[in-house]
This record gives structure tokens, C-alpha cells and sequence, in this order.
């Protein structure tokens, strides 16, 4: 299967220019493990999904949202006010922006500010070691007294250690989306379809237990973000992170909030 990098449409084969949105040279090869079936058709037992939602009514929503879990604030001003004065559990944010403008070093900072106000919170190290991480941190003159630090790039793992521990963890930072990669998917991590399975799963993942989610990702030459334009649908908020690495000022611009 082929896949539009830009719009995400589907193809049987190989061509030059997609259909749907008109751009050339954006189709990408996706190898996915097909489903194992029996002989009588139907899918076995271990292939199936079992999801533990249930639904709730009205008034359950209406309490939760009177906790102070629901809204989150980081105390960084000019950040709240950029996502519009306050984080909403189970948010999902994009922030992108080129190599080196910083991203890691603003995110250090977002968790610290909820480290301190007493929040959980899980960092997924996909690009660096913990012991990397650490430099930064001290060189920032952080503590990071409620951050756990996860070396971990298999989404499968990910979820697992989540689903263990998700009365224990409020945030969650993926350090970064092109490092994740999924193991039913026969491609490269980075890839059109690894970015857009990982970001699937992610979301799902954050939406399903409530937890407040950033994902790091990179951008492209063109000033787009690496992967499929559809990315940009799956999640909540986009933000771009721009400046010129040799100045002292950053540009936060929120594409999209939901929030």
C-alpha cells in the first residue's frame, strides 16, 4: 500500500502525483502485517481488541470536569495564555518545530512547571538517554522531582507501562513521534506510516485514560511537520516553535486548539 505523506490517501501502487490533493513525489510505501485467519474466515481470539471503555452520562462528565485534574496550568504566562489560558485533561498537543530551535529545552521547562505543582509525569526518551536529559536538566537548574524517565521507542511497551500505571501519571511527554515505532508495521520509525500509527495509538491512549499528552516532532525543509498532513487532524492542539537558532528570541504559534 502506498500512502499520500500529505493528505494520507491510499493507494494500490506506486504513482507520481496524488489524486486527492495534486502534489507530486508524496506517496510513501506502507508494509503492514496482515491479520492472521482461519480457514472458516474469521479472525482468532489473540487477533482480536478488546477495549475496556464504557460510556458515561451527562452528569459524571459535568463532576469531573469540577476537578482539578480537568484544567491544568503551567504557570509559564505566555505559554497559558498561547493555549488559551489552560491544559484540558486528556489534551493531546503537537509541538514542532526544526532541529535545534529548543524544543526539548522548552519542554523541560513545561515539566518542571508541573513537577512543581505536584503533577506526574512520564518522559518518553526516544531521541536521548535519560542521562543526556539530566545534563540539560541541571544545566537549566531544574529538579524534576515528579518526572520518570522512560527509555522506551516500541509503542506496544509504551502502552503497557501506561495502562499499569495510569492512576499514577497526569502528563506525558513523547521525546520524539518519528523515534516511536509500532512492530505490526514493516517499515522504518519516522516513516509516513509509523508517525501516523504512533500518533494514533497515542491519542487513543491519552483520550481512554485521561491523561494530558505532548508529543514532540520535527519539521521539514518546507516548514511542514514531518509525516502525513493528517497528523495534524488526529490531534488537539498544534503548535510551531520558530525563531532563528542563532537569536535569542522563540516564536510560539498555536496552529490549531480545540481548547
Amino acid at each position: 500500500m502506498f500512502v499520500c505523506s500529505n493528505c494520507g490517501k491510499t493507494y494500490s501502487r506506486w504513482q507520481g502525483k496524488c489524486d486527492s490533493c495534486g502534489l507530486w513525489s508524496t506517496l510513501e510505501e506502507n508494509k503492514t502485517q496482515t491479520m492472521n485467519f482461519k480457514r472458516s474466515g474469521k479472525a482468532s481470539k489473540k487477533d482480536s481488541v478488546i477495549s475496556n471503555a464504557k460510556p458515561i452520562s451527562f452528569k459524571e462528565l459535568t463532576k469531573e470536569s469540577k476537578s482539578n485534574k480537568f484544567e491544568l496550568k503551567t504557570g509559564i504566562n505566555e505559554f497559558d495564555n498561547a493555549m488559551g489560558g489552560r491544559l484540558v485533561s486528556g489534551q493531546v498537543l503537537l509541538l514542532s518545530g526544526a532541529p535545534g530551535i529548543g524544543k526539548s529545552t522548552l519542554s523541560a521547562q513545561i515539566t518542571e512547571a508541573f513537577s512543581s505543582a505536584k503533577l506526574n509525569v512520564l518522559y518518553v526518551c526516544g531521541e536521548e538517554s535519560p542521562e543526556q536529559i539530566s545534563h540539560r536538566v541541571k544545566r537549566l537548574g531544574l529538579k524534576h522531582e515528579n518526572v520518570l524517565f522512560l527509555p522506551e521507542t516500541n509503542i506496544s511497551a509504551i502502552e503497557n507501562y501506561v495502562a499499569s500505571n495510569s492512576d499514577k501519571i497526569d502528563i506525558i511527554f513523547i521525546d520524539s513521534i518519528q523515534t516511536i515505532y509500532s512492530p505490526d508495521i514493516l517499515s522504518t520509525a519516522g516513516s509516513v506510516s509509523q508517525i501516523s500509527e504512533g500518533t494514533n495509538r497515542i491519542t487513543n491512549m491519552s483520550k481512554g485514560y485521561g491523561i494530558t499528552t505532548f508529543i514532540i516532532g520535527h519539521i521539514t525543509k518546507a516548514g511542514d511537520i514531518a509525516g502525513p498532513k493528517i497528523l495534524e487532524h488526529m490531534v488537539d492542539t498544534v503548535i510551531y516553535f520558530e525563531g532563528d537558532k542563532r537569536m535569542e528570541f522563540r516564536i510560539l504559534r498555536v496552529e490549531k486548539n480545540r481548547y
